[in-house]
């Protein structure tokens, strides 16, 4: 039986349509029961753009099944895909993730099921991942690293279930053991921050909360040696507003051959996206988020300096 997929949508129509388009080329899609998850319009302005995703979702076949759950408000990206992928887990052993802004090689559905199937009964991995950063390094086999990750994914009810999506507690967790270094690849990301704007509401973020669990539940994701997914969403009109070439690929091929990788982090691999993120991580952006963070701080202070005016 093969894993089912679920893909989220918003306002975007073409990127909508052009993700499921290149799902739907893959020959296991036929053996696939597929779930919709359609986002509500936060303003009147994203209505007909809504309504625009909605009919290509009404107009979608060559599944073994399709279910289309369209809300009427909107949840927010970090509500909507914790909702649906535990609404879809009630029933199900495992889940493939994909958002309306991956484009999909032909074979994802073959390898995202046989990495579903190999480490089903593995709990030291947390997920089986399809994008492959555009490191210097060329794996031929696929890679584990600690931790997960969100650009074409799939996971299983219990590594799903035991994410905490608390960031300040994860946070606080990290900090404490003093895995902090560790969890920011050396200090090349700025995952932890990421945590402190998720947790003062400055970011809507369900996959810091996902990365950081696994991390600290010592999981690794396995990640394919070439991208089978490619990543439209860095063109500055999604959630998020970042516009980037940064992670632009070309879709690879997968052996089905290739062995699986022992569920332990991959040395050379964490090297190589510690390089990757320090040759092509500007300043600016990493300045971005600690300026989030120092208006938080700020605001703060001033809140606490009216009360004990008022005082």
């Amino acid at each position: 039986m093969y894993s089912p997929v679920v893909i989220f949508g918003y306002n975007r129509p073409e990127k909508f349509l052009a993700a499921v388009s290149s799902l739907s080329r893959n020959q296991l899609a036929k053996l696939t029961e597929l779930f919709v998850f359609i986002d509500g319009p936060k303003t009147i302005h994203d209505i007909p753009r809504v309504n625009a995703v909605n009919e290509i979702a009404q107009k979608i076949s060559g599944f073994k099944d399709i279910h289309i759950i369209s809300h009427s408000t909107n949840l927010g990206l970090a509500n909507s895909i914790r909702h649906g992928l535990s609404f879809v887990l009630k029933n199900n052993h495992s889940v493939i993730v994909i958002e309306d802004d991956l484009i999909v090689s032909d074979i994802f559905l073959d390898y995202m099921n046989s990495g579903l199937w190999h480490y089903s009964n593995e709990p030291r991995v947390a997920s089986i991942q399809g994008y492959q950063y555009p490191i210097a390094e060329i794996f031929h086999e696929p890679v584990a690293l600690k931790g997960a990750d969100c650009w074409g994914w799939a996971t299983w009810r219990d590594r799903w279930e035991s994410v905490v999506f608390d960031s300040d507690q994860l946070y606080k967790n990290l900090k404490s053991r003093g895995l902090d270094y560790e969890f920011d690849l050396d200090k090349s990301m700025h995952y932890m921050i990421m945590l402190e704007n998720e947790r003062d509401k400055l970011i809507d973020s369900w996959a810091i909360c996902w990365h950081a669990s696994m991390f600290l539940q010592d999981r690794v994701s396995i990640y394919p040696g070439q991208t089978l997914v490619i990543n439209t969403g860095f063109d500055g009109k999604g959630t998020h507003k970042t516009r980037t070439k940064m992670f632009d690929t070309k879709l690879g091929y997968w052996n089905i051959e290739t062995e699986w990788p022992e569920p332990k982090e991959n040395y050379n691999y964490r090297v190589s996206l510690i390089d990757f993120y320090k040759n092509n991580y500007h300043t600016k952006d990493k300045l971005s988020f600690r300026l989030k963070k120092l208006i938080v701080r700020t605001v703060e202070k001033l809140n606490l300096y009216s009360d004990k005016e008022t005082i």
